[in-house]
């Protein structure tokens, strides 16, 4: 009798790691959604979990190209048929892993997905509708890579990979006729690795409270019981992270605004590398992204501490 064992490569290990990470910015994703299109894609989260493993096991020569897949999409979806929701979502997930392709900045043996998502927040940046979500070759794509070209910046990636996923979908539900309210307000906490925690902290039952007796010393440090003078200082300090984090934030929208601004100028320009308007353009891109990556950092900082 002969056994054959099959032994785990890094390329193996690493597309499970890369799966696990789209998979979770999908339900991130999903969990903003606009309301129409949340309702399709939660009812078969399951099967579009499954073709994520699908895709980013299958070898990028094989897979359907990304604008296949983008009419494809619209297509059905415009038809408003029920009875095609489950391909529509299913679609919809295939489709994010060549968003993921475009932006992940690690190699295959850096991979732990475990670790990026132990830390990983998201912030929701609003809806835009650039680059040109229906070409994935389109040059934009190529200079948001560069956002986060470091194993250090994983979580600035993950964030930015959830935001992407996002404007795709609305995009491609938006180009279907389809309604796309429901989205958050732009600067939404989408995901922080503390709210269970916080939320678990925070809550004591009505039932409890009613039936609690607070007496004395003994009584105020009673398991969920919290003074008037504490909960106002805690307000207080709430209340100036909250006005720190919105700071950040505006700047952040206003960074990736000049940044959209200063390829429109480039791209009109037909400037060659070498010339003084050009260097300075890319000087000050340079600048923002250094500056954008250090908000990123410290946004990502503050919603988990």
């Amino acid at each position: 009798m002969i056994f054959a064992f099959t032994i785990p490569t890094e390329s193996t290990a690493s597309w499970d790691c890369f799966s696990a990470l789209n998979k979770q910015a999908i339900s991130d994703a999903v969990s903003v959604a606009p309301t129409d299109l949340k309702n399709i894609l939660a009812a078969f989260k399951d099967t579009m979990l499954k073709q994520v493993d699908v895709l980013h096991n299958t070898s990028k020569p094989d897979r359907k190209s990304f604008k296949s897949y983008y009419k494809d999409i619209v297509e059905v979806a415009g038809d408003c048929d029920s009875r095609r929701n489950e391909y529509v979502a299913r679609n919809m997930a295939a489709i994010t892993t060549y968003i993921f392709d475009a932006y992940c900045p690690i190699k295959v043996s850096f991979c732990d997905e475990n670790e990026i998502l132990k830390r990983a927040s998201v912030i929701y940046d609003g809806y835009r509708p650039s680059p040109d979500y229906s070409n994935i070759a389109q040059p934009a794509f190529d200079m948001k890579r560069q956002l986060s070209g470091e194993v250090t910046k994983m979580l600035p990636f993950y964030n930015t990979l959830v935001n992407e996923i996002l404007d795709l979908w609305v995009t491609i539900w938006k180009d279907a006729g389809r309604d796309i309210s429901g989205l958050p307000e732009e600067n939404t906490l989408v995901r922080s690795v503390n709210t269970k925690k916080e939320e678990k902290k925070r809550t004591v039952s009505n039932s409890e409270s009613r039936n609690k007796t607070i007496k004395g010393s003994e009584g105020e440090k009673a398991k969920g019981y919290v003074s008037p003078d504490d909960y106002l200082q805690k307000y207080k300090t709430d209340q100036t992270t909250v006005n720190a984090l919105g700071e950040d934030r505006r700047r952040l929208a206003e960074i990736r605004t000049r940044l959209q601004e200063i390829e429109v100028e480039k791209d009109k320009a037909k400037l060659p590398d070498v010339h003084p308007d050009c260097e300075r353009l890319t000087d000050e891109s340079r600048r923002l992204h250094i500056e954008m990556d250090q908000i990123e950092l410290r946004l990502i900082q503050r919603e988990t501490d």
